[in-house]
């Protein structure tokens, strides 16, 4: 009966100072007022003739980060004593968007779950993604490897309005620095930016686009093709400068034609299979 009391006074020891310490925590208190009443499926504006305006930033192959503006989490950082609070992406609204061109079909570009979030006193949402995004686009080889390819990544929202959410890039265009670390493509120019669509079966929705032109590294094709195919080119015609009765001129001819073989084999591997518009390269 001692122990059990004991047990007893000791939960509920424990469970005092729990409360005690709660209450002293600022940021606990506040995040209890302010997601008392808090939906997280409705969009946050005090008025819905107001636009939520969603700002991105992407990078090569990453949407980095998300902001807006909660109308309904924002609070006296003077009276509160608390700048910021730190919550997580499943607790709170959450913006929408689908990858038109990725890799599958339309696929929601999903920020639900466990994310964390910091939320500041003014409303401000800032959500550091560094999601990855894979899409498609169409290439045109026929002056590979010399060529220049244009690639389109379009983001919409298929679930709001453009009377209610509008995508604002921050930044216009990609940084340079994040084109080094890829050693077979180089980001010449890019542009980054928000349209309304104009397709049918998308009609009056945000289209949110980064167009990026692409020039290929010719350095390491020049080595393997293009170098070797323009000696063995040059050394076919010296077997004309030689004498008929020559039996070298035999020989270098076989020899000629056994390069040619062996670096078809070469070119095979390496050009992109295309019969729509083979490269220039593999025609000669």
């Amino acid at each position: 009966m001692m122990n059990l009391l004991r047990h007893g006074l000791l939960l509920y020891g424990i469970s005092y100072y729990t409360s005690l310490v709660y209450s002293e925590n600022q940021e606990y208190k506040l995040k209890q007022k302010l997601f008392k009443n808090y939906d997280p499926t409705v969009r946050p504006v005090k008025d819905v003739r107001t636009i939520t305006k969603v700002a991105f930033s992407y990078s090569l192959g990453f949407i980095e980060s998300l902001s807006w503006k909660d109308e309904f989490l924002s609070w006296d950082f003077r009276k509160e004593n608390v700048t910021s609070i730190v919550t997580t992406s499943d607790k709170i609204w959450m913006p929408e968007m689908s990858l038109r061109n990725g890799m599958e079909a339309i696929g929601d570009l999903s920020f639900r779950g466990k994310n964390r979030i910091r939320i500041f006193f003014s409303g401000a949402v800032i959500f550091i993604t560094n999601l990855q995004v894979k899409t498609s686009c169409l290439v045109n080889i026929q002056r590979f490897p010399h060529d220049i390819q244009v690639c389109h990544i379009e983001f919409v929202t298929i679930s709001s309005n453009i009377g209610d959410v509008s995508y604002e890039p921050l930044n216009q265009s990609i940084k340079s620095d994040f084109s080094t670390s890829n050693s077979e493509w180089i980001v010449i120019n890019s542009k980054i930016g928000s349209k309304t669509s104009i397709t049918p079966e998308m009609a009056n929705l945000t289209l949110s686009y980064v167009s990026l032109v692409l020039q290929r590294k010719s350095l390491y094709y020049n080595l393997i093709l293009t170098g070797p195919l323009f000696l063995i080119t040059l050394v076919s015609f010296c077997t004309f400068l030689l004498p008929c009765e020559s039996g070298e001129k035999i020989s270098l001819g076989i020899s000629v034609l056994l390069s040619y073989s062996v670096l078809t084999l070469m070119m095979s591997e390496v050009l992109p299979k295309n019969s729509e518009k083979p490269p220039m390269l593999s025609s000669y």
